[in-house]
This record gives C-alpha cells, structure tokens and sequence, in this order.
C-alpha cells in the first residue's frame, strides 16, 4: 500500500485496521476530523478495501437520522 500522506488518514487507518468501526462523528469526536468521507475516498483509491453499512437511529431532537459506519475489510 501507498505511503499515507497526512496524520489524520494515519489516525483512521490505525484505528480501522484493529477491527474497529467509524462513523463521521466519532471521528469529529475522536480527532476533529470534518471530512471523514474524503478520507475514506483516498484509502479506496490507494487499494484499502473499505465497506459502509448505514444505521439508524435518532438525533438530538428526537428525529429519525440514519448515518453511515465504515470498516476495513481485512
């Protein structure tokens, strides 16, 4: 695989690569990352084989939201 290119594809890539899952804002939690969806571009077309499923649930106002949850496949 390519050499990453920044420290905040480091910090997703280490943290995916222990089987851990990712959602946008656990990433803004976690490091502040904003464009989580950028970063996963990027791995995909340096090879990383990276799947989505989408959750659901509700936001803080009680509505209906669904979001997306990102694994790397080993």
């Amino acid at each position: 695989m390519p050499k990453l290119k920044n420290s905040q594809t480091k910090r997703v890539l280490e943290y995916m690569s222990k089987g851990n899952t990712l959602t946008s804002k656990q990433a803004f939690d976690k490091w502040g990352i904003t464009r989580l969806s950028a970063i996963i571009f990027n791995l995909r077309k340096d090879g990383y084989d990276i799947s989505m499923t989408t959750d659901k649930g509700y936001n803080r106002y009680g509505e209906a939201a669904h979001w997306g949850v990102y694994k790397l496949k080993s």
